[in-house]
């Protein structure tokens, strides 16, 4: 079977002459077959090209709000040299806001026994170190690959938590000062500051 054919300038349609290998006249045997007009988005076919209005804003995608990515682990070394990646990812991502800050470490005694038995034998002094970043400005796009590269490049030993921002969190970074409380919970049981007037 031979095929050529041609659009038409006028109506859009794609016309081909096709030569059938069946018996009859050589007129018979050309035959024209129109095909179906080509699509459009538009309801018109508009020969220039695509209308476009000039007022719309260019699409961007939204961002989401402050989140905080919280790694811990009792190696120390390893959760900062996580968190100096987590930033730069962050950062080559196109977050907007990063802060980074490290919560007090959290001492734990752990205490092995004999078997069958309540004596020690061995005692272990584990520290949990938490490292703290906060990004803002991330769009819902990259957000996705954000988190499945930092679940897949998460190193062995350390937990990872994404959470939104609260206002807790900032409250935790903070050591309490034990002997300024006693000294305001005396002040309180006296009856409180003493103002004198000018």
């Amino acid at each position: 079977m031979t095929t050529f054919g041609k659009i038409c300038g006028f109506c859009g349609r794609y016309s081909v002459p096709i030569l059938l290998k069946s018996k009859g006249t050589p007129e018979q045997r050309f035959l024209r077959i129109p095909f179906v007009n080509q699509r459009y988005i538009s309801t018109s076919q508009c020969a220039k090209g695509i209308y476009e209005p000039e007022d719309l804003p260019p699409p961007s995608a939204p961002a989401h709000d402050l989140l905080n990515i919280r790694m811990r682990g009792y190696d120390f070394a390893v959760i900062e040299n996580h968190m100096s990646y987590v930033t730069k990812l962050a950062s080559s991502l196109g977050a907007d806001f990063i802060k980074k800050w490290a919560t007090p470490a959290e001492s734990k005694r752990v205490t092995t026994f004999k078997p069958q038995s309540t004596l020690v034998e061995h005692e272990y002094d584990m520290v949990m170190y938490e490292r703290n970043v906060q990004i803002g400005g991330v769009t819902i796009s990259m957000l996705g690959l954000l988190l499945d590269t930092l679940n897949t490049t998460l190193p062995e030993g350390v937990t990872l938590t994404i959470k939104q921002h609260e206002p807790i969190d900032e409250e935790v970074r903070y050591i309490p000062d034990y002997e300024l409380n006693a000294l305001k919970a005396q002040l309180d049981e006296l009856g409180g500051p003493v103002r004198t007037k000018k």
